[in-house]
């Protein structure tokens, strides 16, 4: 695992996508380039066999952001691509 520090200081871990579990806090850019964060509530695999390929969804189970005026923040990719986990506090 690597560890980050974002330009305000936050510390962030950078983990597989597929490590990602419920409960855990994500930070990415929502698409109008904004930073955000979001608790992991959803987490789907999609196997496709005939390519050999897995994807994985990470989001949020409300309908819309924080805001109430957008979508929810959602992150996707093929196995073993790197996200931004906020780390667990003890």
């Amino acid at each position: 695992m690597t560890i980050v520090r974002t330009s305000d200081g936050t510390v962030l871990d950078q983990v597989a996508i597929e490590e990602i579990e419920t409960g855990d806090t994500v930070w990415t850019f929502l698409p109008d380039g904004s930073p955000t964060t979001f608790e992991v509530e959803i987490k789907r695999f999609h196997i496709d066999k005939a390519r050999g390929t897995a994807m994985v969804g990470l989001q949020a189970a409300r309908e819309t952001d924080t805001h109430g005026v957008g979508l929810v923040a959602t992150v996707e990719g093929p196995a073993g691509t790197i996200v931004h986990r906020l780390p667990k506090q003890n």
